[in-house]
């Protein structure tokens, strides 16, 4: 899970580094371009990498009678709140910054407060600790009821 997210602060980092059109011509534009869809790549595989560990995660510390409601939030902060986030970020930038501005440096400013976050959330994980304990109890076993007896099935011949 760490690896994923330090891909994640990696890639984001590169692109608020790569060259633009507008800074450095066309050559580096096309570079800074192709670069950028390496970085893209590289993301969505490390997203999709935390993804399925969120799930498995989820999965083994719920309850049963909520585990398809605590999964499906997975879903909804995955797609709704990152729309919802990115498009908030983008309207405040797009507010405070002018047009020169935006288009000098507004598209890869959104990187610079990336490497803080990951960062710390790499750092601030906890090691996972189960509870259940390990070697597992044994399970008591229920008396037969003397009502009736348990007879085994007649054996085919």
């Amino acid at each position: 899970m760490q690896l994923t997210i330090l891909l994640m602060l990696a890639t984001t980092l590169l692109q608020g580094c790569l060259p633009s059109f507008y800074c450095c011509g066309e050559g580096w534009g096309w570079a800074g371009m192709a670069l950028l869809m390496v970085c893209r790549a590289l993301q969505g595989l490390s997203a999709g990498g935390e993804l399925s560990c969120a799930a498995v995660y989820i999965s083994e510390i719920s309850p049963k009678r909520s585990l398809g409601l605590n999964l499906s939030w997975i879903s909804v902060s995955g797609a709704f709140g990152a729309w919802t986030v990115a498009a908030l970020v983008v309207s405040l930038i797009e507010s405070l910054l002018s047009k020169e501005d935006m288009l000098m440096w507004g598209t890869s400013g959104g990187a610079c407060p990336a490497p803080c976050s990951s960062s710390a959330g790499a750092t601030s994980r906890k090691p996972r600790t189960s509870r259940r304990s390990w070697p597992p109890r044994p399970t008591r076993r229920r008396p037969r009821s003397s009502k009736a007896p348990r007879r085994r099935p007649p054996a085919s011949p």
